[in-house]
């Protein structure tokens, strides 16, 4: 369990069309680490929340697409823009979730977010483990 809770770390910055002052075609880019070192997951699709609420579902720009063990994925462009946001302000009040193809759930953090602080001790803890444990190979 804390393996899996720790194996995927996703951070995301957002892109649009246009100038700051009148962006349109809001959408997310990217950068996934799969620090498993045996596992692939198959991403699903991802859930954007608004202020707590459920926004949209976009379930094909990711759709199918794997992380391989060790890898780091950057995705930028392929990505569907946002639907009824108006603002940048309502973009970083945006919480993002991604799912995988197994139905496991990964929070995003994007600007002006910060990891939960249990997310940054389990993630601290899982590099301090990698560094001081004995390898069987």
């Amino acid at each position: 369990m804390f393996v899996s809770a720790t194996d995927i770390d996703c951070g995301y910055n957002w892109s649009y069309d246009g100038d700051m002052n009148t962006p349109v075609n809001m959408r997310p880019n990217f950068d996934i680490r799969n620090r498993s070192s045996s596992r692939t997951y198959r991403l699903a699709n991802i859930k954007y929340e608004l202020r707590g609420n459920i926004h949209w579902f976009d379930n094909r720009s990711i759709m199918g697409r794997e992380l391989k063990p060790g890898s780091i994925e950057f995705i930028n462009g392929g990505i569907a823009a946002l639907p009824r946001v108006s603002s940048l302000q309502e973009c970083l009040d945006m919480r993002i979730t991604l799912r995988t193809q197994d139905n496991k759930e990964f929070v995003a953090h994007g600007p002006g977010q910060q990891q939960s602080k249990l997310d940054h001790r389990m993630t601290q803890l899982r590099l301090w483990l990698n560094k001081h444990s004995v390898k069987m190979d």
